[in-house]
């Protein structure tokens, strides 16, 4: 008895030291962080990102856009699927009267309502 309890307490200790590390990378950003947003112009953002889901079998990434003030601008969802996969997010906005255009791309798995694999980045605006 004392070996089945030993055995699966092992067990439980490896599954734990290998639990699957889900991530999130931003690889190309369009328009460059460089160039500054005019305000009324129309522009295509488009980010590429690198995932790895490997704790579920679905799971969702978002392209959030937001304003100086955490205002919404846009929302795109996708499907992220178990494994390492490379995806383009993309949206076209109307340049808001903003100091700038914050753009975040969390990963979410399946079932959870919250989220803390995220990358963001900052686009400067100007009238």
């Amino acid at each position: 008895m004392k070996n089945i309890l030993f055995l699966l307490f092992s067990l439980s200790l490896l599954s734990i030291a290998v639990r699957a590390d889900d991530s999130i990378t931003i690889l190309n950003v369009s328009p460059k962080q460089t160039e500054a947003l005019k305000v009324g112009s129309e522009v295509e953002i488009k980010y590429e990102v690198e995932y790895t889901l490997e704790s579920s079998d679905l799971g969702q990434i978002t392209l959030v856009i937001q304003g100086a003030s955490n205002e919404p601008i846009a929302n795109e969802n996708y499907i992220a699927t178990k494994g390492t996969h490379i995806e383009t997010l993309e949206a076209t906005i109307t340049v808001p009267d903003t100091r700038l255009i914050h753009v975040f791309t969390p990963l979410s798995i399946q079932g959870q309502s919250r989220t803390s694999i995220v990358q963001s980045r900052l686009h400067r605006v100007i009238k």
